[in-house]
């Protein structure tokens, strides 16, 4: 059989399978039923099979193991019954028997015993009925219940005798004797003249004044002390004994011992007999000389925590005691006197903890230990512990005298605070240390510094050697360009082609620039993460534009494997953001491309559980596949492609791409339906190339500021300020985002970046509405354009005069403000109320200029314009660049943010935004 458990032993016959939560709860009805020990169960058949039987059954039975229960029972009930209850225990009749019943069962030496049966019914996993039975053991009771009813009857014949030899005993002491019931007010059966006379009462006086209840003679202010003594004390044992007050017939209060125990009056009912004993004269000494010891004790135990005695010799702790804060140690543990002093220790060592002091700790303090101590000639010992409810070290000291009235050993404890001392030593310690720890810091801080020091002016070096070369290169460029343009100025095709490198080498300069004020700013946390609403397919498309030209010059193929875009591609996030990282990476697809090389972009939306790994499609089959599509672009054979079979590879390349992309739509829509219930979307942006690749140590450092990968030589392959990804990484973290890199050498890299986006809940309505508003361009439109710089009013004087529109300019804020106060008259406001805007259709404001600057003059223009209930459009056109830059122009009341340098595009596409329609 096999052992469960269902709070002791149960062994199953293995061939049944019976046990479950139903017949678990059978077991407990049965054993409630039975007051049980024991459960055995088994079919109805032959024999009455036994499936299970519980060890306590086992044992009952005198069996050693399960092994000699079921050989020598052969697990079959009507083997366990005696012959003389066969008839009783019949497979027929026990079938239809229930209930409870007595009988005798053999035990494995053969012997006969009565025993209590409970049976009921259940039913197996295959529907078969199943019986099972509790016995309980009822020969020993049996048999005490024999001896009982002769001692009973023993003493009630002695009863008679006890009780007059008591009364002759009480009559020679200072006491009585009294006879109270076991009820709730333990209603006096007996009562001898000693009690009454010793309160001065006669019996009849005494029981009327006590109204017949030995509880109503007791001090009402002691009753529920004495209730729960006596309760307490009797459920212990048979006995008790405490000490009371009562009150006397001529009102005065005296002091008795009462000792009793429980025992039977003539009629079997539970009675208590008690000796009372007048203690009143030898009380009142014991109370006179604990005064004494009180003021004894005060004088040793001035302004300490508490103190309070203990009798080691008895062990008891006696006398309640108060905390110098006012709490009872003894009622706040749950505690009721008198408690042992052992047992009282345990309990506060639950809110204290020791404080180990010349090898002693609290747990030490026991009364045993304490005895042996004093037995030694130690009379003194001392235990540090820290109060963790008061937070203050406290030193309990005991002091250990001999009592001389009884011989007992006694204690006085006394508590002091000496958290001072102990927080002066650690203080001193934590100095030391610290001092140390200091000296260890500062030695390790100028090795620090030192080697930084050393790394900042290598770094230092390093950066202003490449900053020099990538500001003067390009700058060369352009002073060279001039140079040649001057001694060509008839040449228009030369001087076309003198400026459109002028251009480029400016972009070049304007990057590095904005590379190195980026990173500064992300590198001190001031760059700050503004979201908005944007389109994540315009988002995208807007990049490939601007990579194109890039590409095209280095015949470089961009190959979009999600044309269709996002289902859910209206979000709130950080546009800017979005365009530098997909920006950067593009760049340096492209850079580090070979020439006729491709770079594969895909865009998707990812389930929530599947931004936690990346995933590359970009392997290097596709990368091999790309090569058979190059001539598509390049219009050339693929060097590196067989002469044949290079249609073929186009072919089934294309038919991978379609029905990949057929894939990607179908998951696309279920991730899309999914991410639009939680209002949250993860986007996955999958750039790979076919260029040069990274080595894997390059791979470990590629997100570090001013990192390049250099050649076998030690030089750089490629112009950069080695920022670019850097700026990727921190960027992408600031989102909240993540990017993985994978690359090889020769064979290309791909970057996993992983954006999470909150769902714009207006569904893209605002851009809905901004394209409504573009208009073909600004002709006849009035600007005010408010510029400090002569240079920079003329350029976009021109380029904004060359697109048609009528420009006023003024050189700083306050004359922007005057020119708006002015326009803002009363015939004309009428008029341009009626169109919500004012004089000019837009203001272009620069930020940093004298007597006003753009902030202060964007704030006054809105309060005038408030007043009137217009709005005319006020773009910032400044350098000062940064997302903050942008948050502050927005708090300041502009609608758009143009950086400078200035182009025409971006401007007039951003002034079409706004301006009215003519």
């Amino acid at each position: 059989m096999r052992r469960i458990y269902y709070g002791e032993g149960l062994f199953l016959n293995e061939q049944y399978q019976i046990f479950s939560e139903h017949l678990e709860k059978k077991f407990q009805l049965l054993l409630m039923e039975n007051h049980g020990v024991g459960i055995i169960g088994g079919y109805y058949e032959e024999g009455l099979p036994i499936c299970m039987v519980s060890e306590l059954s086992v044992k009952m039975l005198g069996y050693q193991s399960i092994e000699e229960f079921e050989e020598h029972t052969g697990k079959l009930l009507m083997r366990i019954i005696c012959p003389s209850s066969n008839e009783t225990f019949s497979e027929e009749k026990f079938a239809k028997w229930s209930g409870m019943m007595e009988t005798h069962m053999y035990t494995a030496s053969g012997e006969r015993f009565w025993v209590r049966i409970f049976k009921m019914e259940h039913t197996s996993y295959d529907g078969r009925p199943i019986w099972l039975i509790s016995i309980c053991n009822m020969q020993e009771l049996f048999e005490a219940e024999c001896a009982i009813m002769e001692v009973n009857q023993k003493l009630e014949e002695a009863n008679e005798q006890i009780r007059a030899q008591l009364d002759t005993f009480a009559n020679g002491i200072n006491g009585g004797y009294m006879i109270s019931r076991e009820d709730k007010q333990f209603s006096i059966a007996y009562v001898s003249q000693n009690v009454a006379r010793n309160q001065g009462y006669t019996v009849k006086e005494f029981l009327d004044s006590c109204m017949g209840s030995a509880l109503g003679n007791v001090y009402p202010p002691d009753r529920s002390e004495v209730m729960f003594t006596l309760t307490h004390q009797l459920k212990r044992k048979d006995s008790y004994s405490m000490k009371y007050r009562v009150i006397c017939k001529d009102g005065n209060v005296k002091w008795v011992f009462d000792s009793g125990k429980r025992g039977k009056d003539k009629d079997g009912n539970p009675v208590i007999q008690s000796l009372i004993m007048d203690i009143n004269d030898s009380e009142q000494m014991n109370m006179m000389y604990r005064q004494e010891r009180r003021q004894y004790r005060d004088a040793i135990t001035h302004d300490c925590e508490y103190s309070f005695s203990v009798d080691l010799t008895s062990g008891y702790l006696e006398d309640s005691f108060e905390m110098k804060n006012g709490e009872n140690p003894i009622r706040l543990l749950g505690m009721r006197l008198p408690v042992r002093f052992d047992d009282y220790l345990e309990r506060v060592k639950t809110v204290l903890k020791s404080v180990y002091t010349d090898g002693r700790a609290l747990e030490d303090a026991t009364t045993a230990n304490l005895l042996q101590c004093y037995q030694m000639g130690i009379r003194k010992s001392e235990y540090d512990y820290w109060d963790i409810r008061q937070n203050k070290y406290v030193r309990a000291t005991v002091l250990m005298s001999e009592r001389e009235e009884n011989g007992h050993i006694c204690a006085i404890i006394v508590g002091r605070d000496i958290s001072k001392q102990i927080r002066e030593v650690e203080n001193y310690h934590k100095e030391m240390q610290a001092a140390n720890s200091r000296l260890e810091c500062q030695k390790k801080e100028l090795e620090e510094a030192y080697r930084e020091a050393n790394l900042a002016n290598s770094a230092k070096s390093d950066f202003l050697a490449r900053m020099s070369h990538d500001i003067r290169t390009p700058i060369n460029g352009i002073l060279g360009l001039i140079e040649m343009s001057d001694r060509y100025p008839d040449d228009v095709e030369k001087l076309k082609e003198n400026r459109e490198k002028e251009r480029g080498a400016v972009k070049q300069l304007l990057m590095l620039v904005n590379d190195v004020l980026d990173m500064s700013k992300l590198e001190s946390g001031e760059v700050e993460l503004i979201e908005e609403p944007f389109n994540l397919n315009e988002q995208m498309k807007h990049c490939l534009e601007l990579i194109e030209m890039q590409a095209h010059k280095r015949e470089v193929k961009i190959v979009n494997r999600t044309p269709e875009g996002l289902r859910n591609a209206d979000v709130i996030g950080s546009a800017t953001y979005v365009n530098r990282i997909l920006t950067n990476i593009l760049s340096n697809s492209v850079k580090y491309n070979r020439i006729g090389g491709q770079i594969f972009i895909a865009m998707e939306e990812l389930a929530q559980v599947e931004f936690a790994k990346c995933e590359f499609t970009g392997d290097v089959e596709s990368r091999e596949s790309a090569k058979a599509t190059k001539d598509e672009f390049t219009g050339s054979k693929s060097v590196d492609s067989p002469e044949g079979g290079e249609q073929e590879k186009r072919e089934e390349f294309a038919r991978a791409e379609f029905a990949n992309s057929e894939r990607r739509r179908a998951l696309g829509n279920a991730k899309s339906e999914e991410n639009k219930k939680s209002k949250k979307i993860w986007v996955r942006f999958l750039i790979e190339d076919t260029g040069i690749g990274m080595s894997e140590e390059f791979q470990q450092k590629m997100f570090e500021p001013f990192t390049q990968e250099n050649d076998g030589g030690g030089e750089r392959t490629h112009a950069g300020t080695g920022l670019g990804m850097a700026i990727v990484k921190k960027l992408t973290e600031k989102m909240g985002g993540t990017i993985e890199v994978h690359s090889r050498k020769h064979m290309g890299s791909a970057f996993d970046v992983r954006i999470p986006f909150v769902l714009d809940p207006n569904g893209g309505e605002e851009q809905k509405q901004a394209g409504e508003q573009v208009d073909d361009g600004i002709r006849g439109k009035k600007l005010l354009l408010v510029e400090d710089n002569e240079l920079n009013q003329e350029i976009a004087r021109f380029m904004l005069t060359e697109a048609g529109a009528e420009i006023d300019s003024v050189w700083n804020g306050a004359e922007a403000v005057e020119v708006i106060r002015k326009s803002i008259g009363r015939a004309e406001a009428e008029k341009w109320r009626r169109g919500k805007t004012g004089k000019y259709d837009a203001i272009l404001m620069d930020v940093m200029m004298p007597v006003m600057n753009g902030y202060e003059a964007s704030r006054e223009i809105r309060k005038l314009e408030k007043k009137a209930g217009i709005h005319t459009p006020i773009i910032a056109m400044t350098a000062n660049a940064f997302v903050e830059d942008i948050v502050r122009c927005r708090e300041a009341g502009m609608d758009e943010h143009i950086a400078k340098p200035l182009e025409i595009e971006k401007l007039i596409t951003a002034l079409a935004k706004y301006v009215k329609k003519g």
